[in-house]
């Protein structure tokens, strides 16, 4: 389960950039969806944001753009 230790959110990720660009718009509907439910607590929101955050940072570095 994420969590918001720093290991946590490195190894989850890892496997959204294992995943590929092919499950690219799956993945970002699923965690905007978890974002804004109801029934989400404001911690795990919270997590989303820092592994959303982690992927951009990530791509970002990867395709050689600017951070």
């Amino acid at each position: 389960p994420l969590s918001c230790q720093q290991d946590s959110i490195k190894a989850a990720q890892q496997w959204v950039m294992a995943c590929g660009h092919g499950a690219a718009p799956g993945l970002a509907r699923l965690c905007g969806v978890r974002c804004v439910a109801p029934h989400t607590p404001p911690d795990k929101r919270l997590h989303i944001i820092y592994l959303i955050n982690d992927v951009l940072f990530k791509g970002c570095v990867t395709a050689g753009g600017a951070v």
